[in-house]
């Protein structure tokens, strides 16, 4: 027997489209990662924009209102829009409305994750909105012709 894996994707909306003002911090929804053993993807975008840029950070926690949450470390991150980066946050973002703007991966090992997007100056005025995509992975027995 071959065991080949198969991964089927789950859409998540990990934070509805949320005024950015400032700097204060506002936070998505936390994702139950229970299996999604490939990890969980992120696509920030702007749905309007009038001034300044935002930071994205992905947070975890084993507990399920995100007590004692830490930032995913960049070693478990992954950058699909520069894999140099080696930072918690992603690069500064600015945008227009409607584009996208950074994507990122994270493979947590705990249970919950949270994203949270923060402005990067007290002029930052837009509203972004994060997806994610979660990667449950499982394993599928075939049969080896010969």
């Amino acid at each position: 027997m071959l065991m080949e894996k198969a991964t089927t994707q789950s859409v998540i909306l990990a934070m509805e489209a949320t005024a950015i003002s400032g700097v204060t911090p506002v936070l998505g929804g936390i994702i139950d990662t229970k299996n999604f053993d490939s990890g969980l993807y992120f696509a920030m975008y702007c749905t309007d924009w009038t001034a300044g840029a935002a930071d994205m950070m992905i947070w975890e926690s084993d507990s399920a209102t995100m007590s004692g949450a830490t930032i995913v470390p960049a070693k478990k991150l992954v950058y699909a829009d520069d894999p140099q980066v080696n930072t918690e946050a992603l690069p500064e973002t600015t945008a227009t409305s409607m584009e996208y703007l950074t994507k990122q991966a994270c493979f947590s090992n705990m249970r919950y994750v949270q994203c949270r997007i923060v402005g990067t100056s007290s002029a930052a005025d837009l509203t972004l909105a994060v997806i994610g995509i979660a990667n449950p992975e499982r394993s599928l027995k075939t049969s080896q012709a010969g």
